[in-house]
């Protein structure tokens, strides 16, 4: 690998963005305060919200959800941390960071990250988690 390769912009950019990604898991893992919603479609997942990591910016706002499964998923993992963002102009909703951990409480390390700040919104159901959510921190 050369010195030109390292500084790229775009691996330098990535770097930060991991950086970044890895001292918020570690901050994050401290402070959070966990709050179930009760309500859920589907057998065998929990919800749960750190309502103290809302950040609000104009008509967005961004949160922090943990998603508990009974049975392991796919990917070998049992919870699930999700950063939104929701458009409350809109009522939409995207994903930001998602966090996988091999326990049911998201108090290990990660076994898997994926950082995307995604273009795309998408809109969620009046029965959904996502709803609850927004009713809350939107109004």
């Amino acid at each position: 690998m050369t010195a030109k390769t390292i500084f790229q912009p775009e691996l330098i950019m990535k770097n930060k963005i991991l950086m970044l990604t890895l001292l918020s898991i570690i901050a994050f893992q401290v402070k959070a305060d966990w709050t179930v919603l009760e309500q859920t479609n589907k057998q065998g997942i929990k919800h749960y919200v750190d309502w103290s990591t809302v950040d609000k910016n104009e008509d967005r706002r961004r949160i922090w959800v943990l998603s508990s499964y009974t049975v392991q998923q796919p990917g070998q993992f049992h919870s699930l941390k999700t950063h939104y963002e929701f458009n409350c102009t809109d009522f939409k909703a995207r994903t930001i960071t998602l966090l996988f951990y091999p326990d049911k409480n998201a108090s290990t390390t990660p076994n898997g990250a994926r950082h995307t700040e995604s273009e795309e919104w998408f809109v969620f159901s009046k029965q959904s988690i996502l709803n609850l959510i927004a009713e809350k921190i939107c109004y």
